[in-house]
């Protein structure tokens, strides 16, 4: 059984969310602010950090590099109710393992909790930069990796659209 650190402000939320994973066999300790995380973290290791990226006293990012000094191995995951660009790169090059938006299917966390469970116990912080990408040689393909080149190391903000499964993830996470 898998123990996750629930760090949520909104109590209600926080409650739902931990009766539904404790539902699916996680034993589930939560925390309302950055300070109550802190103190949880003090007193026992988690398998996993499921952290709001609105505290009242800190944001997730904050815990986010906290945690991966004290503990670099667990992956954590930041939920957010307000998703912005600039700050899901920089939580995904902090080491976070995922960043996603609320409101959100029960089940797409589920698979993600699941997903970052499975990782074989190394360091998550190298997730980003250790990810590879086959780049085809048709016209499309090339002229898709010219444009990932040329904005990847921007601030600017992309709209990626397809079908479902063509990679759109892996072209934001590139």
């Amino acid at each position: 059984m898998a123990t996750i650190l629930l760090v949520e402000d909104d109590v209600s939320f926080c409650l739902m969310l931990k009766t539904w994973l404790q539902k699916r066999g996680f034993k589930i300790q939560e925390a309302f602010s950055c300070r109550d995380a802190f103190k949880c973290l003090k007193d026992q290791s988690f398998d996993l950090v499921l952290t709001d990226m609105r505290l009242p006293d800190q944001d997730g990012l904050f815990l986010l590099n906290h945690l991966k000094s004290v503990q670099p191995s667990t992956p954590v995951i930041l939920m957010t109710g307000y998703a912005e660009i600039p700050t899901a790169v920089q939580a995904i090059k902090a080491g976070a393992f995922d960043y996603v938006t609320k409101p959100f299917l029960p089940e797409q966390i589920l698979a993600k909790i699941e997903d970052a469970l499975s990782l074989p116990d190394a360091d998550t912080t190298h997730k980003s930069t250790a990810f590879h990408y086959i780049t085809g040689n048709t016209p499309g393909a090339i002229r898709l990796a010219d444009a990932i080149r040329l904005v990847a190391p921007t601030r600017m903000s992309v709209l990626i659209r397809g079908e479902s499964g063509t990679g759109k993830e892996y072209i934001a996470r590139m």
